[in-house]
């Protein structure tokens, strides 16, 4: 299966990981832009399937990278899921009005932000539904075997069990053998 293209527009690095992490590579193509500038040299080279785009970034802003997708280069049609700190009511609006698919308030949760890239493309795609039908069955088999993992890290191994219980002595018993 295709993996589906994620640019990621962030400038933070440890947060850059975050998405690393979060967009599993097996499901997602994931390219970083530290700013706004190398975010549209990457949109216009790359053509990605869907951007996670930071309002505040160096250079060119955010709010001016959706502008010139937008209006400029004239595409209403990639899915553009807006990440940052910004979530005033003015802000919202402002990239609401250009139209973005989702807008994710920092901090984001982590745990559901393939998910929210899922949803985002499939309904800016519909016609699409068998593509994201499967990836999402990789992501939750990912996340399934994921969580096998962490159990597997947080239970005690037992011991094998051979249908009889295992004898163990006494204290008493061994200091008498002992001859104490």
């Amino acid at each position: 299966m295709e993996k589906l293209k994620v640019l990621v527009a962030e400038d933070h690095k440890a947060t850059q990981k975050l998405y690393d992490r979060f967009l599993a590579e097996e499901i997602f193509d994931r390219n970083f832009a530290k700013s706004g500038e190398e975010a549209l040299d990457i949109y216009r080279t790359w053509k990605p399937e869907v951007i996670i785009l930071d309002l505040m970034l160096p250079e060119v802003s955010g709010y001016t990278v959706l502008k010139e997708i937008r209006e400029d280069l004239g595409d209403k049609g990639i899915p553009i899921i807006i990440s940052s700190n910004l979530a005033s009511k003015d802000d919202i609006l402002s990239c609401a009005k250009l139209g973005v698919q989702g807008y994710l308030g920092k901090p984001i949760n982590w745990k559901e932000i393939a998910r929210r890239v899922l949803d985002c493309f499939q309904k800016a795609h519909p016609q699409m539904a068998d593509r994201v039908a499967e990836l999402r069955k990789q992501l939750e088999a990912k996340i399934a075997s994921k969580g096998m993992e962490k159990r597997k890290e947080k239970e005690p191994e037992k011991p094998e069990e051979t249908g009889k219980e295992k004898e163990t002595e006494k204290p008493e018993e061994m200091e008498k053998e002992k001859g104490g």
